[in-house]
């Protein structure tokens, strides 16, 4: 993802994004929250959408091709289920200190009249009128804009865990790595079992060639939501670049066998198979990628390996 790219199209219909204090659950039977449907990236939009609310795999293929194929601008917002809990009262900023407290952190579940909406106080509601107007001014891609209101949604809501969350994103699309791991932490400490925000503060992490830190949140991520596999693709690819291509290995064979539809784990395999010298295991495995990444309508992915199989000379290697 970058800022050329832009954050996408958002829906011309909207709903409150609410996401004060509230921790995102497998399954979604106390409580509710009404969540705004913004599409950033398509893989991003899909990969959020998968974590927050967990579909069988026939589902979420469908939900895919009608994102793709636009039909999710024709949706006014998606109502999700959340259990309602309290935010971490005394968060730490380390992500070791982090880590710690979502295991040993479990919080009652707060009971919720599932026919209400839950009530806003006046700072809260101001806060998401800024966010809607900084969500506005991505799709316009007014980024600057866009942190000044998420700013001023922070001020006046810094409970609001998704607001450090799309600042965070923000940043990091900007090349403000080191401002984006600090929203996330933030984001982090209000609501830590969201897998999302550890895998793009590991990206903004290895961005900065924090490595350990990387790791340490891939590895997070994947303990939380193992079922996308997404964390455990990271985490190879990150282990490969410190010379553990066993390792490597290892952690995309995982992702692949979660998740045989992840083609960025096969394209990361095949990298790991070029440092190898398994040209041939290499070339199979960019096959694979292209294939899915056709499938999926990821261009730049189908151009990504198509150009490192044109590199490596891998058509014509015996």
């Amino acid at each position: 993802n970058n800022s050329s790219q832009g954050i996408a199209s958002a829906t011309s219909k909207r709903v409150a994004l609410q996401g004060f204090e509230s921790k995102p659950e497998r399954r979604s039977d106390e409580g509710f929250v009404q969540f705004q449907i913004y599409a950033d990236v398509l893989p991003k939009l899909i990969y959020m959408t998968k974590t927050l609310i967990k579909l069988p795999t026939k589902a979420m293929q469908i939900l895919t091709k009608a994102i793709a194929m636009g039909i999710s601008t024709a949706l006014g917002g998606l109502t999700l289920i959340f259990p309602a809990t309290p935010a971490l009262s005394n968060c730490g900023h380390s992500s070791t200190n982090t880590h710690q407290q979502h295991h040993h952190s479990s919080q009652p579940d707060v009971p919720l009249d599932k026919n209400k909406t839950p009530r806003l106080t006046p700072k809260q509601r101001t806060a998401e009128r800024f966010i809607n107007k900084a969500l506005d001014k991505l799709h316009k891609q007014e980024y600057k804009a866009a942190v000044v209101d998420f700013n001023e949604a922070i001020q006046f809501a810094p409970e609001h865990f998704l607001a450090y969350v799309h600042r965070g994103d923000l940043r990091r699309q900007l090349g403000d790595n080191r401002g984006a791991i600090a929203d996330y932490t933030k984001a982090i400490c209000n609501n830590p079992t969201f897998s999302y925000i550890y895998v793009n503060r590991g990206i903004a992490r290895e961005n900065l060639a924090d490595y350990k830190g990387a790791i340490e949140d891939y590895t997070q991520a994947s303990e939380l939501y193992p079922e996308d596999g997404i964390g455990y693709s990271l985490r190879g690819a990150v282990r490969s670049k410190l010379g553990d291509n066993r390792g490597a290995i290892e952690d995309l064979n995982t992702a692949i066998g979660i998740n045989p539809g992840r083609a960025d784990a096969y394209l990361k395999r095949g990298n790991v198979y070029i440092k190898l010298g398994n040209y041939q295991v290499a070339l199979a495995d960019y096959q694979k990628a292209a294939r899915l990444f056709s499938e999926q309508g990821n261009v730049a992915g189908y151009l990504k390996v198509n150009n490192l199989m044109t590199v490596h000379s891998l058509q014509t290697r015996g």
